[in-house]
């Protein structure tokens, strides 16, 4: 499993980081993961071929997660048939299904049958021979409104993408050994997260979505970096600090 960081910023774009989109390949094939990035873009720079894109996913219905989503459904309208067919995807989303086919329609953009969107249910929402993929509900979005992380599951690895979390983050994902817990950096107190990453036992961390520019952690009035690096001697987990470009594999 291969894991690509299209995006790493929370909230609002940064000189050097687009907002959250991460891009996974997994036996020749592709999944996106959120769509803050200039994903339709990414995806022309760096030569993916469409046919090899076989699903995408959004954790939840914010800007900086979902904002890119009409230029990427854009390869798979009608006019592009003809470069691309007969490549399809599935997009599963949150919510937002049906506000989506309408403002692709209020956009002239008629949708061919090879993007079939999804509405997430809480459980397995992807299962083939290579990735299994389980929706947890989280309350980012408090109670009435759906969020999501995810759990990939593929070539013997387990990995976890939190999304965006609750300020005390009691909507992590506990229950699982992950090899690789990809986590947010933007919410709730630090001290809250420090111990929530303890309980959960897994010495491999990554952080992104994450406010890394001097102008707008003097705004926030927390540098979650800062408090991170100052006391990563006394963690009980290693991490690393995600950045637009960054790739591992697994």
């Amino acid at each position: 499993m291969k894991i690509k960081f299209w995006g790493t910023a929370a909230g609002l774009a940064e000189a050097h980081r687009h907002c959250t989109s991460v891009l996974i390949e997994i036996n020749d094939a592709y999944y996106i993961l959120d769509f803050g990035a200039p994903v339709e873009h990414l995806i022309a720079k760096e030569k993916i071929e469409i046919g090899k894109i076989k699903a995408a996913f959004v954790t939840h219905m914010h800007a900086d997660h979902a904002e890119t989503l009409v230029s990427f459904a854009k390869l798979y309208a009608k006019f592009t048939d003809f470069l691309y067919a007969p490549a399809s995807v599935r997009l599963y989303m949150p919510d937002g299904v049906n506000a989506f086919y309408a403002w692709l329609e209020a956009l002239n953009l008629d949708m061919s049958e090879r993007m079939e969107m999804i509405k997430i249910e809480e459980g397995i929402i992807f299962d083939s021979e290579a990735l299994r993929v389980k929706a947890v509900r989280t309350e980012h979005l408090g109670k009435d409104k759906p969020s999501y992380a995810f759990v990939f599951e593929a070539e013997g690895k387990k990995v976890l993408f939190t999304g965006d979390l609750v300020g005390d983050f009691h909507d992590f994902p506990y229950g699982e050994q992950y090899d690789l817990i990809v986590c947010e950096l933007a919410h709730g107190e630090m001290h809250e997260l420090k111990s929530c990453l303890e309980r959960a036992r897994c010495g491999n961390v990554i952080f992104y979505h994450m406010t890394s520019e001097a102008t707008l952690i003097e705004k926030l009035g927390v540098n979650r970096i800062g408090v991170l690096e100052a006391d990563k001697d006394s963690l009980g987990f290693h991490y690393q600090l995600a950045y637009d470009g960054m790739e591992i594999e697994l």
